[in-house]
């Protein structure tokens, strides 16, 4: 599934998103959760470096983000499985499909390839299961913000379930978590009564740095012929405790005022 845009403003990190994948790869776990602060830059490195390296070898990528709809996670799943289902060659949407709702007519199988009545998570794992059981090729499951089925009770049933579908089907299923919550991804994966207890080891997803400033600027300079110190640079980035999206915003700023003075603009 194609993710994103190329975007010139987006520091590439493939040698991270490599050694995770090798990690993976390896077969010692089918899993990995990853922990930054919000607007770290852990989604979009998963978006745009991760999952992207995934599929050029090979691999088909799910992605659910939790926080898309915060009160209904089941529907947060079926739209992430049916948003990858989508782009999938008609081949192996044919092989999601029981028989039985296959149509007579060509304009009525179409149809039904094309629109699966899928409205339940356990009906969006059946899709999958179907689908990649016995495939060779490696299916990534991205699980956003993952800490969220810890927020509330009525969310374990949901946590369960999801727990379930993954153990059952490790032969072919690699999950990438992330969460912005320490306390809840603890509460999720720490917890002798959640679900997902002992289930993965939980990373500490690594921070942008001086590369990426530089990277940002030297962005900066092709789209404005405007050079910003790096050294101030760097000071306003470590003021800003090293966040992306509010360094980002800066550089937006400057762009549009056409300025180059960054020390005082912040």
């Amino acid at each position: 599934m194609n993710h994103t845009g190329k975007n010139p403003w987006h520091f590439p990190r493939i040698d991270l998103a490599k050694q995770y994948l090798d990690l993976l790869d390896i077969g010692l776990s089918n899993s990995i959760a990853l922990f930054a602060y919000r607007r770290s830059g852990k989604t979009e490195f998963v978006t745009h470096d991760l999952l992207p390296e995934a599929e050029r070898r090979g691999a088909i990528t799910y992605t659910v983000d939790f926080w898309a709809n915060d009160k209904n996670p089941s529907e947060c799943i079926v739209t992430g499985v049916l948003n990858t289902f989508h782009s999938l060659p008609l081949r192996k949407k044919l092989k999601g499909q029981p028989l039985k709702e296959f149509k007579t007519s060509l304009t009525g199988l179409s149809a039904s390839v094309e629109n699966p009545n899928i409205s339940t998570i356990n009906q969006a794992f059946s899709l999958m299961s179907r689908m990649h059981r016995g495939d060779s090729k490696k299916i990534i499951l991205f699980l956003d913000e993952i800490q969220h089925l810890a927020t509330e009770p009525e969310y374990s049933s949901v946590a369960a379930a999801l727990r379930t579908f993954i153990d059952k089907n490790k032969d072919w299923l690699t999950v990438v978590f992330t969460g912005s919550s320490q306390d809840g991804l603890n509460r999720l994966f720490s917890q002798r009564k959640s679900a997902f207890y002992n289930s993965t080891s939980i990373e500490d997803f690594p921070l942008l740095g001086s590369q990426y400033v530089k990277f940002t600027i030297q962005a900066f300079k092709e789209y404005t012929n405007l050079n910003i110190n790096i050294s101030q640079a760097l000071r306003v980035f470590d003021q800003i405790n090293k966040n992306p999206e509010v360094f980002s915003q800066i550089i937006k700023g400057l762009l549009f005022s056409k300025r180059n003075d960054i020390e005082t603009f912040y």
